[in-house]
């Protein structure tokens, strides 16, 4: 007798190959606001994929401290937003919500 258990397991489909497997140090990331959450984010992802490329974007004064800490590949003034993430794979909108929305 067989158990749901069983019956379960036996109509799992097998994955699909449609989709072309891309190595994350092949992604190009670019995260819009580098205050605690985006620089947190960027420590995070460059500590875990190093070769990983981190495009950075943000207000002139906040570019110095990005800089320093060594993490992006690219860094942008929130001036030049469109030209910062046109080539990104994954965008993450870390600046305050009022700022995001308007973007």
């Amino acid at each position: 007798m067989k158990t749901s258990r069983d019956k379960a397991s036996a109509k799992v489909p097998k994955p699909s190959r449609i989709t072309q497997k891309v190595r994350p140090e092949d992604l190009t990331v670019a995260i819009v606001g580098l205050g605690l959450i985006g620089g947190s984010v960027a420590m995070s992802l460059k500590s875990r994929r190093p070769r990983m490329t981190l495009i950075g974007c943000d207000l002139k004064e906040k570019l110095d401290s990005a800089k320093t800490a060594g993490v992006f590949s690219a860094l942008f003034e929130s001036k030049k937003l469109e030209q910062a993430v046109k080539d990104a794979d994954y965008v993450f909108l870390c600046a305050p919500h009022s700022a995001n929305l308007a973007l």
